[in-house]
């Protein structure tokens, strides 16, 4: 994906610091919306064991070019602009927080905003209102005239746990490397119980509808706050 024979450390960084640097613009310039860590939390994460967040950035690779603002939410969109490995797409948005850098209108993100997620209603939950969040900050990050940041709790975050799970569990079958810690081989077993319980979770809410949110709100894992 970045299009390099020999990757580097100085590759990584020039990926990761960007997209670092837009991840906490909420919290470094002035604005009304997940300016501190907590607000952060309380906005993103519905459920408390589920605070598993995904990042995707645009432009991801070419930086040179100046995207309109219906591009940069296309393209922070597409699961290829990821920075884990799942398919986005195919799971549901429980909420998320868009940022903007540049010289760029809150109205016209709005607008966009609006219109991605009417014409895309089925990766979002409509059982979660207003479940897609986003900001503009007008300074622009270095080399980037316009830059967009998606911070995305999606239920597809579970295909990245279940490989994480599937690996683990043929390392622990085989008793791999367990002997470097110092702690009681039940608390593996107990961990691997933990993260099946959240993929479950996972998986559970992205098949609920809007009417199983209404009639069955006893089975939903317990909200945050």
């Amino acid at each position: 994906a970045l299009q390099v024979n020999q990757l580097t450390y100085k590759h990584l960084n020039d990926l990761i610091s960007p997209i670092m640097s837009a991840a906490t613009s909420s919290f470094r310039f002035r604005g009304d919306l997940n300016n501190d860590v907590r607000r952060f939390s309380t906005n993103l994460v519905p459920f408390p064991r589920l605070h598993f967040l995904q990042m995707n950035f645009a432009p991801l690779l070419n930086f040179e070019y100046t995207m309109s603002v219906p591009n940069l939410i296309h393209e922070m969109w597409n699961p290829k602009s990821s920075i884990s490995v799942q398919d986005s797409l195919t799971g549901k948005c429980l909420s998320s927080f868009s940022i903007f850098r540049g010289n760029i209108s809150q109205g016209e993100v709005d607008d966009c905003m609006q219109h991605f997620t009417n014409m895309n209603g089925s990766q979002f939950t409509e059982w979660i209102p207003n479940n897609a969040m986003s900001r503009v900050y007008r300074v622009p990050q270095r080399k980037l005239a316009r830059s967009s940041i998606l911070i995305n709790n999606s239920t597809s975050i579970a295909q990245m746990i279940q490989r994480l799970q599937t690996q683990f569990d043929i390392m622990f079958k085989r008793k791999a490397f367990i002997h470097y810690w110092e702690i009681d081989e039940m608390e593996f077993t107990e961990a691997q119980s933990n993260t099946t319980d959240l993929i479950y979770e996972y998986q559970m809410l992205e098949n609920i509808t809007e009417e199983d949110g209404n009639d069955e709100e006893e089975k939903l894992p317990e909200t945050a706050g």
